[in-house]
């Protein structure tokens, strides 16, 4: 919901500042994916080193305090500002939680509950758009900064009643995994090289990789979309009255990533290989985005908006619970970093930036209203064309690559 916001009030934004297409692609992607990528690997060596709990709150409370910084910025200058510090503590969460939730969670549901924790994300996306885009309707874009700030200061205090307890039980899952590496050596266990707990190999896993290009391009299409709906419904087609309305699909989005990671678990009873069907399922979605931005009714663009998150974004959980499959549980905090370093640097950091930069040299060649949809949709089937490829490759090798732990 932090996240989003600026997004979400972009054309607002955009007018109050005096901004570029580029710079407001800057804004809400490389500004604060940039921060968030490189921080984010410190966060996931931390993940492995320190409480995993006490990254969380420290990160709710600091980005809480970030996205409220916003409502009283006076220049685009404090605007990045904030964007940098919400990227520093919202680097905090993920790895910490992924590497959590992969030592409490057996192998064979963990996609599943990946895609679980990744369904908020998207109810979060859900309420940026119908309070945030609401209450700046109602009132300001600032008061709407102010207001999705405010739950993350609840949250963290609830964390910290329950924190000891929380606490005790991760260091009970850590050392439940400890014992059983400690079981799997004793008993001779034969895994290759890349996969050895202790050995730093896993990061030239050739399947990491794979699977990192593959859903980094999805995270160029998601967050580009996200970055550019609001503009393409107020601009375009002048109706930002439909711009809130899109948190409705959002839920539905947290609907399909649940659905995704429970088939990806299924599927994987068959042949771990099949875990990336969903993924495949997930590019459909693109067609929907190429001929909603090119739409002629302002509904139409909508409907086909929202068909196009449904199934572009259910990736997410199913992702995060894969990189998983590929190391060993003393370095899970890392490769969830790097996983979340990578998809931020290339889907939010390039993706928008790219999208708006193209759109206002299209601009400048005289291609008008067209300018946009047009740049949007290079980037987007660009993107769809790498992540096939990457996706089909990596169930290939993952059966050489892989280790379910």
């Amino acid at each position: 919901m932090n996240r989003q916001i600026v997004a979400v009030n972009g054309s607002v934004i955009r007018e109050v500042f005096e901004l570029s297409q580029f710079q407001l692609g800057l804004l809400y992607g490389t500004a604060f994916s940039v921060v968030y990528a490189l921080s984010g690997l410190v966060m996931g060596w931390l993940a492995d080193r320190w409480s995993r709990i006490g990254l969380i709150t420290i990160g709710i409370l600091g980005w809480s305090a970030a996205s409220l910084s916003g409502a009283f910025a006076q220049s685009f200058g404090m605007l990045v500002a904030g964007r940098l510090a919400l990227g520093v503590f919202q680097s905090m969460l993920s790895p910490a939680v992924h590497a959590y939730m992969a030592d409490r969670f057996d192998v064979s549901s963990r996609t599943t509950v990946f895609s679980l924790y990744s369904s908020a994300i998207f109810v979060g996306i859900a309420l940026s758009f119908l309070v945030g885009g609401s209450v700046a309707q109602w009132m300001d874009w600032r008061w709407a900064m102010a207001i999705v700030a405010a739950p993350g200061f609840l949250i963290a205090a609830a964390i910290g009643v329950v924190g000891t307890s929380l606490i005790e039980r991760e260091g009970s899952a850590r050392q439940q995994k400890t014992d059983v590496g400690k079981r799997n050596d004793d008993a001779s266990v034969i895994v290759s090289e890349s996969n050895r707990p202790g050995s730093s190999a896993w990061f030239m896993n050739p399947s990491i990789w794979l699977h990192l290009v593959g859903f980094s391009a999805m995270a160029v299409i998601g967050y580009t979309m996200l970055a550019f709906m609001g503009s393409i419904l107020a601009e375009t087609h002048n109706r930002s009255d439909l711009i809130p309305m899109l948190g409705w699909f959002f839920f539905g989005v947290a609907a399909t990533n649940i659905i995704s990671g429970t088939w990806s678990d299924r599927l994987a009873n068959r042949s771990g290989a099949l875990r990336y069907i969903p993924a495949l399922v997930a590019l459909i979605g693109v067609p929907c985005y190429v001929m909603g931005v090119f739409a002629e009714s302002p509904m139409v663009t909508f409907w086909l908006f929202g068909m196009g998150l449904w199934l572009c974004s259910s990736y997410n959980g199913l992702a995060a619970g894969l990189i998983q499959m590929y190391v060993p549980g003393s370095v899970r905090g890392q490769a969830s970093a790097l996983y979340l370093f990578v998809i931020s640097m290339v889907g939010l950091g390039i993706g928008p930036a790219l999208a708006g930069f193209l759109a206002d040299t299209f601009t400048s060649q005289g291609f008008g209203n067209q300018s946009l949809p047009i740049a949007l949709s290079v980037v987007i089937v660009s993107a769809s064309i790498l992540a096939l490829g990457a996706f089909l490759l990596s169930m290939r090798r993952y059966r050489v690559d892989a280790i379910e732990t």
